[in-house]
């Protein structure tokens, strides 16, 4: 009771003038057409402000949400692509296809990268709860990431592009060899091992092959900016532009190839007793 008394004598001035600020305000309105006017707009615009910036926080933190939700359907949507499936032919009539599933996505956000290592990492918010194995690519909307090493229950972690490392590639709608970072350019990839032969053109696109346990084929890698040839060896060396920049990954695919294991325990299987080289 003591503080009370004693904060109404502290500020009974201020007080005694917001309530006659009030009596007055509300005389003004009620006498005063054009005044009632005035303040009835006032308090909608003031309104709708609130209710404006309400909505806009709303959708912030629904953003989330949202944005996984659209993660899931591209993925989704993806895995329908015919380039992920692979024709199963009737017996009776080869022109009756149908398709069965290759590859499967998960989507998942990088939430740690490095770009200055020798090996230089990358760390998913998805991990084995979710279905990701160490061996699975990564992708994202713009092409290959890298390929996953080590998975926890909720994360995982793998080597992006940058590291050391090799990728079976190709020039579109032409040869395949070997994709590798060579340099300390977060910007350069190799791609070895072209025949002399191709026609190399600054610009052409560097995709995935169809000699991968990894990504689908036809995955973008990145585009040439420049090539040499090696005479003695017959085979061009292309640096080539990466079509993703690896400072700002975000949202990505971890691809889960149905078929991995099936293929590689026969290749294995095929190789013993093979004559040692």
């Amino acid at each position: 009771m003591h503080n009370f008394t004693e904060f109404f004598r502290k500020y009974s001035r201020l007080i005694l003038f917001v309530l006659l600020l009030g009596i007055s305000l509300f005389f003004i309105y009620k006498n005063n057409k054009y005044q009632r006017v005035l303040i009835f707009n006032a308090a909608n615009e003031t309104a709708g402000s609130a209710f404006e910036i309400y909505a806009d926080g709303r959708e912030y933190l629904s953003m989330k949400k949202t944005n996984r939700l659209l993660a899931e359907e591209n993925a989704a949507l993806r895995a329908q692509l015919l380039s992920d499936k692979y024709k199963i032919y009737n017996k009776w009539m080869n022109s009756d296809t149908t398709y069965k599933q290759m590859y499967t996505y998960i989507p998942a956000q990088i939430i740690n990268n490095s770009v200055d290592k020798a090996n230089n990492r990358i760390t998913l918010n998805v991990g084995s709860l979710h279905g990701v194995e160490a061996g699975m690519g990564v992708i994202s909307p713009d092409g290959v990431v890298g390929v996953i090493t080590t998975v926890s229950s909720h994360f995982s972690v793998g080597l992006s592009l940058l590291s050391k490392w090799k990728v079976s590639a190709r020039l579109r709608g032409s040869s395949f060899g070997t994709l590798s970072w060579q340099d300390t350019d977060e910007n350069t990839l190799t791609l070895d091992r072209i025949p002399s032969y191709v026609n190399v053109t600054p610009g052409d696109t560097v995709e995935t092959s169809n000699f991968s346990t990894i990504f689908p084929e036809g995955i973008p890698i990145g585009r040439v900016k420049s090539f040499n040839l090696d005479a003695d060896e017959g085979y061009f060396r292309i640096k080539v532009k990466p079509s993703n920049e690896f400072r700002n990954l975000g949202a990505v695919y971890v691809v889960d190839y149905m078929f991995k294991r099936e293929q590689l325990m026969l290749e294995d299987s095929a190789s013993v007793g093979d004559p040692k080289e």
